[in-house]
């Protein structure tokens, strides 16, 4: 049995309250070399494992390529997409981007970065038994038209589009691939890139270890070498940081870590989305009445407590409140929210949906998750809050790297686990990111993300018609008929958004730090020296 525990009291830095994209975004210098920090060396903790830098990993790998591996575009000083390998884009028809690539801009080893390099790259990411494949499904081709330029043409219009490669589409060495097809990426091998930092060593048992790109072609870099470590806990970071031997870290929760590590935490409002989601198409699952009972039974208070230790908001929607907000007024999203069956906790409500449904007195079930940051104890929590209503959750944990393996390999059906507890982190501020990814009905794999396995004609008609306009009004109009379908039929039970947390030892700041900052590639040229 899970035992809560009393909310610590702390005082934490608040960056921003403002709920609008262009203050969430924060501000990110136009040359990131000048903002760099000026120090020998700094110690970075992952609370995963990194078993490779292969540009389409997951894992604790997200956490440490974006330090080495650069994509076209970067978020901007208002969220918005700004050139990055590319020196600039052309947008001459509705399904055609033309990326003019940086010239001179040269891989670790010494050789230039082409078109060839960069096409080869996002093709390479679109690979369909791929992860990172669900954010193309919308490309038709890529192509190397020139030396310097990469054509690239959608099958649809897509007002997302500009935000994709702002975070996807890793550029690496073709050559160097070639070289390497069956190890790139692996320990040993490791991987050419154009970024600030050379991946010098990984070790997956223990951390990595790189190095300034004195060639960098965002200038000088002052971080010397990075000393990335791995943790298999909060608690065992916090003490690490106690101790002196970390300069950054983003703990999963806030209230803990800044008790244990004595440090003050920093924070940011969170647009990520906290969800469970349950598959449509398996039983017991796919009984509209146990997805109903499930949605009321789930406490956010409680989910919350334990996910951070009480900092976070509660989502009632999947489309977080604040990218609602960038579409239309805050009358208007409030309206659309009050008119949606929100499912706010009720166990009355929750047993009345399970006695409607073909298990009145309940079902077993597995429920799988993973070792990282907090989700072991969120999980437990929705162990036991399902309990209450008579759906007993068999939990087993297993390791990162294990579950990815278990989840994705192979592009299969969620009715491998029929439920589970994540996470969607917008990495826009585009408001269809999300239904995107977890609704379209041509995403029914685990591959592409479509979690619930869930399949709905005219939500699809809607997502399309909500990507291929720029209008604030018509776009608000079809997530809003979106989210009223996904409300009744709820394939997914939207918790809470967790704050963004950083924490730094006193030899660095970061005052721009804010809901997108660690989005933002590479991120730790942000850091200043105090």
């Amino acid at each position: 049995m899970f035992v809560w525990v009393a909310r610590r009291k702390a005082t934490f830095a608040l960056v921003t309250t403002a709920v609008s994209a262009a203050v969430l975004a924060g501000a990110t210098p136009a040359d990131v070399s000048r903002s760099s920090a000026s120090a020998p060396v700094l110690v970075y903790g992952i609370n995963s494992v990194a078993s490779n830098v292969s540009p389409i990993a997951s894992g604790g790998t997200v956490y440490l390529n974006p330090l080495g591996l650069e994509t076209l575009m970067k978020l901007g000083p208002n969220g918005q997409p700004q050139p990055n390998l590319a020196q600039s884009v052309g947008h001459p028809t509705g399904v055609t981007y033309i990326y003019h690539l940086r010239r001179g801009v040269k891989f670790w080893d010494g050789n230039e970065m082409t078109s060839a390099d960069v096409a080869n790259a996002i093709n390479y990411a679109r690979f369909p038994s791929f992860i990172t494949s669900a954010y193309f499904t919308n490309v038709k081709s890529v192509k190397a038209t020139a030396r310097y330029t990469v054509t690239i043409t959608l099958k649809r219009p897509d007002a997302a589009w500009e935000w994709t490669l702002t975070q996807q589409g890793f550029v690496f060495e073709k050559k160097f691939q070639d070289q390497h097809r069956a190890t790139m990426g692996n320990p040993g091998t490791l991987i050419e890139g154009t970024g600030p930092f050379k991946f010098d060593s990984l070790d997956p048992t223990s951390g990595a270890e790189l190095s300034a790109n004195p060639n960098y072609w965002g200038g000088k870099v002052g971080i010397k070498h990075i000393s990335v470590k791995f943790f298999s806990s909060d608690t065992n970071a916090a003490l690490a940081f106690r101790a002196g031997a970390l300069d950054v870290y983003f703990p999963a929760d806030p209230h803990a870590f800044q008790a244990t590590s004595g440090t003050a935490v920093k924070l940011a409002p969170g647009i990520s989305s906290q969800y469970f989601s349950m598959d449509t198409q398996a039983r017991p699952w796919s009984d509209v009445h146990v997805r109903r009972a499930v949605a009321y039974a789930l406490n956010r208070k409680d989910l919350i407590q334990a996910a951070t230790g009480g900092i976070g908001s509660p989502n009632y929607t999947i489309i977080p409140y604040p990218l609602l907000r960038t579409v239309a007024s805050k009358a208007e999203v409030n309206a659309l929210i009050r008119s949606l069956p929100t499912y706010r906790h009720n166990l009355a409500e929750a047993k009345k949906e399970l006695a409607k449904s073909a298990y009145p007195q309940g079902f077993e079930a597995p429920l799988y998750t993973f070792t990282f940051g907090t989700y072991v104890q969120t999980n437990q929590v929705i162990v036991d809050e399902l309990a209450q209503i008579g759906i007993k959750l068999d939990l087993t944990v297993v390791p990162l790297g294990q579950y990815v393996q278990m989840v994705y390999s192979g592009g299969g059906h969620q009715d491998k686990y029929g439920a589970m507890y994540s996470r969607w982190i917008p990495l826009s501020p585009d408001l269809g990111y999300i239904p995107e990814l977890g609704l379209n009905g041509k995403r029914v794999t685990a591959t592409l993300q479509n979690m619930a396995a869930y399949s709905n004609p005219k939500v699809d008609r809607l997502l399309i018609a909500g990507d291929s306009t720029a209008d604030p009004a018509k776009r608000f109009a079809a997530y809003s008929a979106i989210l009223r379908i996904v409300a009744a039929d709820v394939p997914y039970v939207p918790l809470f958004a967790q704050p963004n947390a950083v924490v730094l030892s006193n030899k660095f700041k970061w005052p721009s730090f804010n809901a997108y900052s660690s989005n933002r590639l590479p991120f730790l040229l942000q850091l200043g020296t105090n």
